[in-house]
């Protein structure tokens, strides 16, 4: 089974598209960072009711399923780029920079595309 690394925007757009159920088909590594940001927009005021709907329900699936969460230092997406590297995992993420980061790292990365598929891009 293939490992995924998914990053916190990656999980909401999952959860507003109704696809996180997509999401079995792989081996999920959550970092300790995105599962904070997920929960703080969850509770959160700031942020847009369909957001924090969006990263409750991300919350609620990823309990239900086996994750490995991962404790690392720094920003969330140099983590993701460092660990992917190293474990030669795919990465989910819909974050431009971050995809060409990974890239020219020579990692995977999957998107979402027309709101109902996830594929490599």
């Amino acid at each position: 089974m293939m490992k995924l690394i998914p990053d916190t925007n990656f999980l909401i757009y999952l959860s507003k598209y109704r696809l996180l159920d997509k999401l079995a088909d792989y081996k999920i590594i959550l970092l300790n960072q995105v599962l904070q940001e997920l929960i703080s927009i969850s509770k959160g005021d700031k942020e847009k009711k369909p957001d924090r709907e969006a990263a409750g329900l991300s919350l609620m699936y990823l309990k239900k399923v086996e994750v490995e969460v991962v404790n690392t230092k720094g920003k969330a997406d140099d983590a993701i780029l460092e660990l992917a590297v190293k474990e030669k995992c795919l990465v989910g993420t819909m974050d431009k920079e971050l995809m060409g980061r990974l890239k020219k790292a020579g990692g995977k990365v999957l998107g979402i595309r027309q709101k109902k598929l996830i594929e490599e891009v």
